[in-house]
């Protein structure tokens, strides 16, 4: 009887070995997809990962690939085991790269729910040099990527690329593809959850920076790759599931913006928007340039949610738009701005906007360490900039500023050219489909007039209606992703200025 009891227990611990080991399978990976809820077709893309806690189903993935909104913007996740199923952002974060979704039909997991790990399974470390799995779904393909090519670089690298990530996992030799952004890095051990798929290193030079994206914006595979660790998802899940009703996000994009492929990142009551210094009367005064690297190149990738058709910022020195906002989540998390310097930029933001002045930021100012002088710091990128402003050393320089454009009319000349000669260049092609070749010639007419110095005959629900031609956008995409990043940011810049 003894042996037989003793047989029982190494049987029953085996079994719960080998159920604990298993860890994340390709049935807990989903497609990420968000968009227009009036829109079947949705145009952000990303990748996720399932979980459960306390018998509801959530998917955990990260924020660009996700418009910040529920309302007018409805969301769904997908896989080979799940189907299409609904689901309900609950909480988005532009600082910490994250965002969470809670699937809307749980009955519909049932036939899967004793395989689908916990929330206490992601809760993993990554070592250096670890073998693992990206996994993850190209942003046009249902069939998941399920990688086992990678290793980890660095477990604890120091790369800002997200303004409240205090280290990040660099992998390398990993596929990932646009559209795997979200996705999960599992130890190819056990499959255990290491981090959060998020950017990608697009160049590495030797002594140069690296260029970062994220992977909406880059159809070529790339083999070194950013990971937000399971410490830092760990705690910001935490903070969520510790009281739902009363979570605040540090910082939300603006989703009506987030949808036309604008970057505009509201905190604090404020509204931010990157410019570039050369569209400014006052952008020539950024001294320096002593900053680079201070939060590494680019750091907010091309900036823009999971839509493929986003763009890159341009390269060169950038300027920081600030207004009043008036979305309801931007007014919290004031406690954010809590170094001495931050408090201090954020009061004379806030008091000069409310007496109606506009304002711009054309660069940071570093003081010196055991020295009184004061150095100049570009700007690149939102993420950088923010990033910045948590050490107690740097601060901003605050301009008042009129925004209006006096050289409205040159500018929609300069836009109209450029559609004009991008919507041509691709309109040679044999290969386009007819719904393409409507949607390049309807373009070079927009560029045409533009072109001519008039634009009172263009309406932005036509630009608008243009920018919602996703199947024709996926082709062109597939036939020249680097000319179609251009020719929808041309497009997007015209529909800005319009408005």
């Amino acid at each position: 009887m003894n042996f037989l009891i003793r047989l029982f227990s190494m049987i029953t611990l085996l079994f719960t070995s080998t159920a604990f080991a298993a860890g994340f399978s390709p049935a807990e990976i989903v497609k990420v997809e968000s968009g227009l809820c009036s829109h079947a077709d949705k145009n952000f893309h990303g990748s996720g990962t399932l979980f459960k806690k306390d018998g509801s189903y959530f998917v955990i993935t990260s924020e660009h690939v996700i418009l910040h909104d529920n309302g007018k913007y409805c969301h769904q996740i997908s896989n080979s085991s799940l189907g299409t199923l609904p689901a309900e952002l609950v909480a988005a974060d532009w600082g910490t790269g994250l965002a969470l979704l809670r699937v809307s039909s749980p009955l519909s997991l049932a036939k899967i729910s004793a395989t689908i790990p916990t929330i206490e399974a992601l809760n993993q470390s990554a070592q250096d040099s670890d073998n693992v799995i990206v996994s993850g779904f190209p942003y046009a393909s249902s069939e998941i990527v399920w990688d086992k090519k990678g290793s980890v670089l660095l477990a604890h690298s120091e790369r800002t690329l997200i303004p409240l990530v205090r280290d990040v996992i660099e992998l390398q030799n990993a596929q990932g593809e646009y559209g795997m952004s979200g996705g999960a890095v599992l130890r190819e051990s056990d499959q255990a959850f290491l981090g959060v798929l998020s950017h990608q290193v697009i160049t590495m030079v030797p002594g140069s920076e690296s260029k970062i994206s994220n992977f909406a914006n880059e159809s070529v595979i790339q083999n070194h790759l950013i990971v937000i660790p399971t410490s830092f998802v760990s705690e910001w899940l935490g903070s969520y599931f510790s009281n739902p009703s009363a979570f605040t996000p540090n910082f939300l994009r603006d989703a009506d913006e987030q949808y036309l492929g604008n970057e505009v990142i509201l905190s604090s009551g404020l509204s931010f928007k990157l410019q570039n210094a050369s569209d400014s009367k006052h952008g020539s005064g950024v001294g320096g340039g002593d900053g680079a690297g201070v939060g590494g190149k680019g750091g907010d990738g091309a900036g823009v949610g999971g839509d493929a058709n986003s763009s890159e910022e341009t390269s060169g020195p950038k300027i920081v738009i600030v207004s009043l906002s008036n979305h309801h989540a931007s007014f919290s998390h004031e406690a954010l701005w809590s170094s001495p310097t931050e408090a201090a930029l954020l009061s004379k933001l806030q008091n000069s906007l409310m007496q109606q002045n506009n304002l711009q930021i054309p660069f940071l100012m570093v003081r010196i360490a055991d020295d009184r002088k004061v150095r100049t710091e570009v700007i690149e990128s939102l993420s950088q900039f923010i990033h910045a402003l948590s050490f107690d050393n740097t601060t901003a320089k605050v301009e008042e500023v009129s925004l209006t454009n006096e050289n409205n009319v040159t500018a929609f000349q300069t836009l109209g050219a450029n559609l004009q000669s991008q919507s041509k260049a691709m309109l040679d092609s044999t290969t386009l489909s007819l719904d393409a070749k409507q949607l390049l010639t309807s373009l070079k007419a927009t560029g045409d007039i533009f072109a001519s110095g008039d634009s009172t005959g263009i309406q932005s629900a036509d630009l608008n209606a243009y920018l919602k031609a996703d199947s024709a956008w996926a082709e062109l995409f597939n036939l020249d992703f680097d000319k179609t990043v251009e020719l929808r940011k041309s497009l997007v810049t015209a529909n800005t200025m319009l408005n």
